[in-house]
C-alpha cells in the first residue's frame, strides 16, 4: 500500500489537482496534507476524487472558515489541528507545526508528519520517524510512503 504526504500547497491548487490526478491513476487511496492549503475552491478538488481520503492538518494559514467548513462537509475529508490515523499497522500523527502532535499524543505514534518550514526532511528520533515533505508550492515536492515497510521517496509533481 502507498500513501502520499504533502504540505504547504499555499493556493497552488493546480499542483494539488495534478497530484490528486496522479494519485487516483495510481490507485492511491490516502493523501495526508500537513496544512496550509485553504484557498477558495480547494474543496472542489477534493470532491472530484471521492475514491481518495484526505487527512488534513489545519495549518496556520488555514483561516478561511467558509472554506474550512466546506472541506469538513466532504465525506472523504478529515480536517483537524492534529490528525491520527493508522495504515497497515503504522500509526501516523499529523500536525502542521512540528511538535504539536508529539506533545498532544506524548510520542505514541510511529510517524509524526508536519509541514510549515517548507524544507523536506526525514529523521529518526527516539523510536519514531519525523517527516516533512517540504512545500508543494515551491517545486512540487511530496513523499510517497510505502506501507508497512515505511520506505519513503521524495518525488516531484513537476511544474
Amino acid at each position: 500500500m502507498n500513501i502520499i504526504l504533502v504540505s504547504d500547497s499555499h493556493g497552488r491548487i493546480d499542483l494539488l489537482e495534478k497530484l490528486c490526478e496522479k494519485a487516483s491513476q495510481a490507485k492511491i487511496k490516502h493523501i495526508i496534507h500537513a496544512g496550509d492549503l485553504v484557498v477558495y475552491d480547494v474543496e472542489k478538488i477534493f470532491a472530484k476524487y471521492p475514491d481518495i481520503t484526505f487527512h488534513i492538518a489545519k495549518g496556520n494559514a488555514d483561516v478561511n472558515e467558509e472554506v474550512l467548513d466546506k472541506i469538513k462537509k466532504l465525506k472523504n475529508c478529515m480536517l483537524k489541528e492534529v490528525i491520527e490515523v493508522e495504515f497497515e499497522g503504522v500509526h501516523f500523527a499529523i500536525s502542521h507545526i512540528e511538535g504539536v502532535a508529539q506533545s498532544q499524543l506524548q510520542g505514541t505514534a510511529d510517524v509524526f508528519c508536519h509541514g510549515h518550514t517548507h524544507r523536506a526532511k526525514q529523521e529518526e528520533r527516539d523510536g519514531f520517524k519525523v517527516l516533512n515533505p517540504g512545500a508543494l508550492c515551491e517545486g512540487g515536492g511530496f513523499f510517497l510512503i510505502n506501507l508497512p515497510s515505511l520506505k519513503i521517496k521524495l518525488l516531484n509533481i513537476g511544474l
